[in-house]
Protein backbone atom coordinates (compact mmCIF):
# COMPACT_ATOMS: atom_id res chain seq x y z
CA UNK A 1 0.00 0.00 0.00
CA UNK A 2 1.46 3.26 -0.87
CA UNK A 3 1.37 5.54 2.38
CA UNK A 4 0.00 9.18 1.39
CA UNK A 5 1.47 12.23 1.92
CA UNK A 6 1.64 13.70 5.21
CA UNK A 7 1.28 10.15 7.35
CA UNK A 8 4.96 9.28 7.27
CA UNK A 9 5.06 10.63 11.13
CA UNK A 10 2.05 8.60 11.84
CA UNK A 11 3.48 5.42 10.35
CA UNK A 12 6.26 5.84 11.63
CA UNK A 13 4.83 6.28 15.36
CA UNK A 14 2.91 2.83 14.53
CA UNK A 15 5.66 1.06 13.55
CA UNK A 16 7.40 1.44 16.34
CA UNK A 17 4.74 0.57 18.89
CA UNK A 18 3.98 -2.56 17.00
CA UNK A 19 7.74 -3.77 17.05
CA UNK A 20 8.36 -2.90 20.37
CA UNK A 21 4.76 -4.38 21.27
CA UNK A 22 5.46 -8.05 19.14
CA UNK A 23 9.12 -7.46 19.89
CA UNK A 24 9.98 -8.16 15.99
CA UNK A 25 11.79 -6.00 13.62
CA UNK A 26 11.83 -4.86 10.99
CA UNK A 27 7.86 -4.44 10.04
CA UNK A 28 5.97 -3.28 7.25
CA UNK A 29 3.10 -1.75 6.51
CA UNK A 30 0.89 -3.95 5.46
CA UNK A 31 1.77 -7.07 7.94
CA UNK A 32 -1.07 -7.68 9.85
CA UNK A 33 -1.23 -7.95 13.61
CA UNK A 34 -3.02 -10.85 14.21
CA UNK A 35 -0.75 -12.88 11.71
CA UNK A 36 2.27 -11.35 13.41
CA UNK A 37 0.71 -13.67 17.08
CA UNK A 38 -1.48 -10.36 17.59
CA UNK A 39 -4.64 -11.21 20.15
CA UNK A 40 -7.84 -9.51 21.78
CA UNK A 41 -5.03 -8.96 24.94
CA UNK A 42 -2.11 -7.51 22.59
CA UNK A 43 -4.69 -5.73 20.92
CA UNK A 44 -5.65 -4.04 24.29
CA UNK A 45 -2.34 -3.52 25.08
CA UNK A 46 -1.66 -1.98 21.60
CA UNK A 47 -4.24 0.72 21.83
CA UNK A 48 -2.84 1.68 25.54
CA UNK A 49 0.60 1.99 23.79
CA UNK A 50 -0.27 4.15 20.98
CA UNK A 51 -2.37 6.62 23.48
CA UNK A 52 1.06 6.52 25.68
CA UNK A 53 2.93 7.72 22.16
CA UNK A 54 0.50 9.80 20.82
CA UNK A 55 -2.47 11.24 22.92
CA UNK A 56 -4.72 9.41 20.88
CA UNK A 57 -7.54 7.19 22.18
CA UNK A 58 -8.94 4.32 19.77
CA UNK A 59 -11.05 1.84 20.08
CA UNK A 60 -10.11 -1.72 20.63
CA UNK A 61 -11.70 -3.17 17.26
CA UNK A 62 -10.05 -0.47 15.55
CA UNK A 63 -7.38 -3.05 15.46
CA UNK A 64 -9.78 -5.70 14.03
CA UNK A 65 -11.39 -3.53 10.96
CA UNK A 66 -7.57 -2.02 10.16
CA UNK A 67 -4.86 -5.04 11.25
CA UNK A 68 -2.30 -3.51 9.37
CA UNK A 69 -0.24 -0.56 9.94
CA UNK A 70 -1.13 1.24 6.56
CA UNK A 71 -4.78 0.76 7.37
CA UNK A 72 -4.53 1.55 10.89
CA UNK A 73 -3.21 4.76 10.28
CA UNK A 74 -5.58 5.30 7.32
CA UNK A 75 -8.47 4.51 10.09
CA UNK A 76 -7.02 6.97 12.43
CA UNK A 77 -6.68 9.99 10.66
CA UNK A 78 -10.26 9.24 9.18
CA UNK A 79 -11.45 8.60 12.79
CA UNK A 80 -9.80 11.90 14.09
CA UNK A 81 -12.19 13.81 10.84
CA UNK A 82 -15.48 11.85 11.51
CA UNK A 83 -16.67 8.89 14.61
CA UNK A 84 -16.49 5.23 12.84
CA UNK A 85 -19.47 3.37 12.34
CA UNK A 86 -21.19 1.34 15.20
CA UNK A 87 -21.20 -1.54 12.94
CA UNK A 88 -17.97 -3.61 12.51
CA UNK A 89 -17.08 -5.96 10.06
CA UNK A 90 -15.40 -8.94 11.98
CA UNK A 91 -15.31 -11.61 8.87
CA UNK A 92 -16.12 -10.49 5.20
CA UNK A 93 -18.33 -12.77 3.39
CA UNK A 94 -20.45 -12.24 0.22
CA UNK A 95 -22.64 -16.02 0.83
CA UNK A 96 -25.70 -16.25 2.40
CA UNK A 97 -27.44 -13.89 5.19
CA UNK A 98 -25.12 -11.64 8.14
CA UNK A 99 -24.77 -12.73 11.22
CA UNK A 100 -24.88 -10.25 13.74
CA UNK A 101 -23.44 -10.31 17.58
CA UNK A 102 -23.97 -8.38 19.89
CA UNK A 103 -21.19 -7.56 22.44
CA UNK A 104 -21.18 -8.58 26.44
CA UNK A 105 -21.67 -5.99 29.31
CA UNK A 106 -18.34 -4.52 28.56
CA UNK A 107 -19.54 -3.34 24.98
CA UNK A 108 -16.02 -4.67 23.64
CA UNK A 109 -16.69 -5.96 19.91
CA UNK A 110 -13.50 -7.62 20.35
CA UNK A 111 -14.18 -9.96 23.02
CA UNK A 112 -15.95 -11.78 20.47
CA UNK A 113 -12.34 -12.19 18.10
CA UNK A 114 -11.37 -15.39 18.75
CA UNK A 115 -14.98 -16.49 18.19
CA UNK A 116 -15.54 -15.15 15.00
CA UNK A 117 -11.91 -16.81 13.91
CA UNK A 118 -13.11 -20.08 14.57
CA UNK A 119 -16.55 -19.62 12.83
CA UNK A 120 -15.96 -21.02 9.48
CA UNK A 121 -18.38 -20.13 7.30
CA UNK A 122 -19.04 -17.93 4.08
CA UNK A 123 -21.67 -15.44 5.16
CA UNK A 124 -20.50 -12.10 6.92
CA UNK A 125 -20.23 -11.53 10.53
CA UNK A 126 -20.70 -7.81 11.86
CA UNK A 127 -20.59 -6.85 15.62
CA UNK A 128 -22.32 -3.19 16.75
CA UNK A 129 -20.42 -1.29 18.79
CA UNK A 130 -22.80 0.32 21.59
CA UNK A 131 -23.43 4.08 21.92
CA UNK A 132 -20.39 5.47 23.80
CA UNK A 133 -18.51 3.00 23.12
CA UNK A 134 -15.94 6.24 21.49
CA UNK A 135 -16.33 8.44 23.85
CA UNK A 136 -17.60 10.73 21.69
CA UNK A 137 -21.41 10.66 22.89
CA UNK A 138 -23.12 9.24 26.55
CA UNK A 139 -23.85 5.59 26.40
CA UNK A 140 -27.42 4.46 26.07
CA UNK A 141 -29.37 3.23 29.69
CA UNK A 142 -31.86 1.16 28.82
CA UNK A 143 -32.04 -2.42 27.13
CA UNK A 144 -34.63 -1.18 24.98
CA UNK A 145 -32.84 2.25 23.85
CA UNK A 146 -29.89 -0.34 23.03
CA UNK A 147 -32.36 -2.20 21.09
CA UNK A 148 -33.37 0.10 19.38
CA UNK A 149 -29.90 2.22 18.26
CA UNK A 150 -28.81 -1.66 17.11
CA UNK A 151 -31.51 -2.41 14.82
CA UNK A 152 -31.41 1.10 13.35
CA UNK A 153 -27.91 0.20 12.33
CA UNK A 154 -27.83 -3.08 10.83
CA UNK A 155 -30.89 -1.93 8.76
CA UNK A 156 -27.42 0.08 6.95
CA UNK A 157 -25.98 -3.48 6.25
CA UNK A 158 -29.34 -5.46 5.67
CA UNK A 159 -32.52 -3.24 5.24
CA UNK A 160 -34.89 -6.04 5.95
CA UNK A 161 -35.21 -9.86 6.91
CA UNK A 162 -34.43 -12.62 7.48
CA UNK A 163 -32.65 -11.38 10.09
CA UNK A 164 -29.92 -13.44 12.49
CA UNK A 165 -28.84 -12.43 16.17
CA UNK A 166 -26.33 -13.60 18.64
CA UNK A 167 -25.40 -12.39 21.85
CA UNK A 168 -22.93 -13.44 24.90
CA UNK A 169 -23.87 -12.30 28.65
CA UNK A 170 -25.61 -9.24 28.90
CA UNK A 171 -25.38 -9.03 24.70
CA UNK A 172 -28.13 -12.23 24.34
CA UNK A 173 -30.57 -9.90 26.83
CA UNK A 174 -29.98 -7.33 23.95
CA UNK A 175 -30.51 -9.20 20.94
CA UNK A 176 -33.22 -10.71 22.67
CA UNK A 177 -34.86 -7.54 22.87
CA UNK A 178 -33.46 -6.46 19.08
CA UNK A 179 -35.29 -9.91 17.84
CA UNK A 180 -39.19 -8.92 19.63
CA UNK A 181 -38.72 -5.60 17.85
CA UNK A 182 -38.38 -6.95 14.86
CA UNK A 183 -40.83 -9.75 14.67
CA UNK A 184 -43.14 -6.96 16.21
CA UNK A 185 -42.22 -4.50 13.56
CA UNK A 186 -42.95 -7.85 10.71
CA UNK A 187 -39.55 -9.01 9.90
CA UNK A 188 -38.30 -12.20 10.43
CA UNK A 189 -35.64 -13.35 12.45
CA UNK A 190 -34.16 -16.37 11.33
CA UNK A 191 -31.90 -17.19 14.40
CA UNK A 192 -31.82 -15.79 17.79
CA UNK A 193 -28.66 -17.19 19.82
CA UNK A 194 -28.52 -16.55 23.68
CA UNK A 195 -24.73 -17.18 24.74
CA UNK A 196 -25.25 -18.21 28.20
CA UNK A 197 -27.59 -15.16 28.76
CA UNK A 198 -30.23 -15.07 31.18
CA UNK A 199 -32.19 -11.67 32.58
CA UNK A 200 -31.83 -10.34 36.34
CA UNK A 201 -32.24 -13.11 39.16
CA UNK A 202 -35.01 -11.59 40.94
CA UNK A 203 -37.40 -12.81 37.53
CA UNK A 204 -36.40 -16.37 37.86
CA UNK A 205 -38.43 -19.24 39.37
CA UNK A 206 -38.32 -19.51 43.29
CA UNK A 207 -37.19 -22.78 42.23
CA UNK A 208 -34.62 -22.09 40.22
CA UNK A 209 -33.22 -19.19 42.85
CA UNK A 210 -33.28 -21.71 45.91
CA UNK A 211 -31.50 -24.28 43.62
CA UNK A 212 -28.74 -22.40 42.96
CA UNK A 213 -27.83 -21.17 46.18
CA UNK A 214 -28.71 -24.49 47.33
CA UNK A 215 -25.18 -25.62 45.15
CA UNK A 216 -23.75 -22.96 46.40
CA UNK A 217 -24.18 -23.86 49.89
CA UNK A 218 -23.28 -27.62 49.22
CA UNK A 219 -20.28 -26.65 47.20
CA UNK A 220 -18.36 -24.67 49.93
CA UNK A 221 -19.78 -27.44 52.50
CA UNK A 222 -18.19 -29.95 50.40
CA UNK A 223 -15.20 -27.90 50.09
CA UNK A 224 -15.03 -27.15 54.10
CA UNK A 225 -15.59 -30.95 54.48
CA UNK A 226 -12.02 -31.68 52.79
CA UNK A 227 -10.26 -29.41 54.33
CA UNK A 228 -8.03 -30.15 57.46
CA UNK A 229 -8.91 -28.65 60.46
CA UNK A 230 -5.50 -26.38 60.09
CA UNK A 231 -6.41 -25.01 56.47
CA UNK A 232 -10.26 -25.02 57.51
CA UNK A 233 -9.45 -21.82 59.45
CA UNK A 234 -7.56 -19.30 56.89
CA UNK A 235 -10.84 -20.84 54.47
CA UNK A 236 -13.51 -19.12 56.61
CA UNK A 237 -11.04 -15.81 56.95
CA UNK A 238 -10.66 -15.81 53.43
CA UNK A 239 -14.55 -16.10 52.81
CA UNK A 240 -15.36 -13.24 55.34
CA UNK A 241 -12.93 -11.25 54.32
CA UNK A 242 -14.22 -11.10 50.47
CA UNK A 243 -17.63 -10.89 51.79
CA UNK A 244 -16.29 -7.82 53.99
CA UNK A 245 -14.68 -6.73 50.87
CA UNK A 246 -17.89 -6.57 48.81
CA UNK A 247 -20.47 -5.45 51.77
CA UNK A 248 -17.69 -2.14 51.61
CA UNK A 249 -18.50 -2.30 47.69
CA UNK A 250 -21.83 -1.84 47.89
CA UNK A 251 -21.27 1.18 50.28
CA UNK A 252 -18.47 3.45 48.16
CA UNK A 253 -19.36 1.66 44.76
CA UNK A 254 -22.84 1.88 42.90
CA UNK A 255 -21.74 -1.17 40.57
CA UNK A 256 -20.16 -3.55 43.35
CA UNK A 257 -20.25 -6.03 40.89
CA UNK A 258 -17.87 -4.62 38.19
CA UNK A 259 -14.52 -6.80 39.46
CA UNK A 260 -12.41 -4.87 37.37
CA UNK A 261 -9.66 -2.12 38.04
CA UNK A 262 -10.63 1.11 36.90
CA UNK A 263 -7.17 1.94 35.15
CA UNK A 264 -7.40 -1.55 33.35
CA UNK A 265 -10.70 -0.20 30.91
CA UNK A 266 -10.52 3.20 28.81
CA UNK A 267 -12.66 5.28 30.25
CA UNK A 268 -15.27 4.81 27.53
CA UNK A 269 -15.55 1.25 28.29
CA UNK A 270 -15.55 1.96 32.05
CA UNK A 271 -18.98 4.28 31.57
CA UNK A 272 -20.02 1.74 28.70
CA UNK A 273 -19.91 -1.07 31.26
CA UNK A 274 -21.54 0.88 33.88
CA UNK A 275 -24.66 1.88 31.81
CA UNK A 276 -24.67 -1.79 30.67
CA UNK A 277 -24.58 -3.25 34.66
CA UNK A 278 -27.76 -0.57 35.59
CA UNK A 279 -29.82 -1.57 32.39
CA UNK A 280 -29.39 -5.32 33.04
CA UNK A 281 -30.70 -4.94 36.52
CA UNK A 282 -33.96 -3.10 35.52
CA UNK A 283 -34.50 -4.75 31.96
CA UNK A 284 -37.98 -6.97 32.17
CA UNK A 285 -38.23 -8.70 28.96
CA UNK A 286 -41.10 -8.77 26.98
CA UNK A 287 -42.81 -12.20 25.36
CA UNK A 288 -41.16 -13.07 22.34
CA UNK A 289 -43.71 -15.00 19.95
CA UNK A 290 -40.31 -16.80 18.47
CA UNK A 291 -37.69 -19.22 18.93
CA UNK A 292 -34.16 -19.01 20.72
CA UNK A 293 -31.38 -21.25 20.90
CA UNK A 294 -29.55 -21.00 23.88
CA UNK A 295 -26.04 -22.26 24.31
CA UNK A 296 -25.33 -23.53 28.17
CA UNK A 297 -22.04 -24.54 29.53
CA UNK A 298 -21.82 -27.59 31.42
CA UNK A 299 -20.38 -25.52 34.70
CA UNK A 300 -23.02 -23.78 35.63
CA UNK A 301 -22.64 -23.50 39.62
CA UNK A 302 -24.36 -19.75 39.21
CA UNK A 303 -27.12 -20.76 36.96
CA UNK A 304 -30.17 -22.60 36.43
CA UNK A 305 -29.73 -26.44 35.77
CA UNK A 306 -32.45 -25.90 32.99
CA UNK A 307 -32.50 -22.76 31.47
CA UNK A 308 -35.90 -23.46 29.77
CA UNK A 309 -37.84 -23.17 32.87
CA UNK A 310 -36.41 -19.48 33.24
CA UNK A 311 -36.71 -18.52 29.08
CA UNK A 312 -40.25 -19.89 28.64
CA UNK A 313 -41.56 -17.24 30.44
CA UNK A 314 -40.79 -14.78 28.09
CA UNK A 315 -39.74 -17.09 24.75
CA UNK A 316 -42.75 -19.45 22.45
CA UNK A 317 -39.90 -22.29 22.64
CA UNK A 318 -36.07 -22.70 23.52
CA UNK A 319 -33.79 -24.76 22.32
CA UNK A 320 -30.58 -25.95 24.82
CA UNK A 321 -27.85 -26.58 23.21
CA UNK A 322 -24.94 -27.37 25.92
CA UNK A 323 -21.13 -27.19 25.54
CA UNK A 324 -18.44 -27.34 27.58
CA UNK A 325 -16.66 -25.07 29.79
CA UNK A 326 -18.23 -22.08 32.14
CA UNK A 327 -19.36 -18.91 31.26
CA UNK A 328 -15.72 -17.41 31.60
CA UNK A 329 -14.79 -20.28 29.57
CA UNK A 330 -17.22 -19.83 26.66
CA UNK A 331 -14.95 -16.84 24.91
CA UNK A 332 -11.57 -17.93 25.54
CA UNK A 333 -11.00 -21.67 26.42
CA UNK A 334 -13.79 -23.26 25.03
CA UNK A 335 -14.56 -20.64 22.61
CA UNK A 336 -14.10 -23.75 19.44
CA UNK A 337 -16.74 -25.56 21.12
CA UNK A 338 -19.30 -22.84 21.10
CA UNK A 339 -18.48 -21.91 17.36
CA UNK A 340 -19.52 -25.29 16.67
CA UNK A 341 -22.95 -25.43 18.12
CA UNK A 342 -23.37 -21.68 16.89
CA UNK A 343 -22.49 -22.98 13.45
CA UNK A 344 -24.70 -25.88 13.64
CA UNK A 345 -27.37 -23.79 14.61
CA UNK A 346 -26.76 -21.81 11.99
CA UNK A 347 -26.84 -24.90 9.42
CA UNK A 348 -29.97 -25.84 10.62
CA UNK A 349 -31.34 -22.76 9.63
CA UNK A 350 -30.32 -22.93 6.24
CA UNK A 351 -31.88 -26.71 6.03
CA UNK A 352 -35.08 -25.05 7.06
CA UNK A 353 -35.00 -22.05 5.15
CA UNK A 354 -34.34 -25.15 1.95
CA UNK A 355 -37.46 -27.26 2.80
CA UNK A 356 -39.65 -24.17 2.87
Amino acid sequence: MQVADGSAALIGMLTAVWERLLDRSPLGPDENFFDLGGDSLLAMELVVRIKEASGCELPVALIFEAPTIASLAAAVRKQIASPLSPVVSMKPGTDGLPLFLIPDISGAVMGYAALVRNIEVAFPIYAIRPKGAQGRDQPLMRVEDMADYNIEHIRTVRGGGPFRLAGYSFGGLVAFEMARRLVAAGEDVELLALIDSYPNERLWPPRCRIDVMARQLIRRITTMQNLTWRELGPYVAERCRGLVDYLRRCIHDPHPGLALDPASLQPSSRTVFAACWDAMAVYRPGYYDGRLAFLQPTQRDLTPHDPRKVWLKFARQVDVHVVPGSHSTMMSADVASVAGCLMACLEATDRSVECI
